[in-house]
């Protein structure tokens, strides 16, 4: 069975919301980065508080992965 996705998406739309999207996580990402290598939050920061970050921080980069298949399928 084949269907025209180009029926039902729009693909240009679609690759723009992704690239905002990326972009938008890319910056998420950085900040992470910032956080865990800023020595003063390391040293003062929960472990708890620090073990979080680092979780978001894999996952915003698990969502990159994601948007960078999904540009590249489009």
């Amino acid at each position: 069975l084949y269907i025209p996705m180009e029926a039902y998406i729009d693909f240009d739309k679609e690759r723009k919301r992704l690239e905002t999207e990326q972009k938008r996580i890319e910056k998420i990402i950085k900040s992470l980065e910032s956080k865990l290598g800023n020595e003063n939050f390391v040293a003062r920061a929960p472990e708890a508080v620090i073990t979080q970050t680092k979780a978001q921080l894999e996952n915003m980069k698990d969502q990159i992965k994601e948007i960078k298949s999904n540009l590249r399928g489009l």
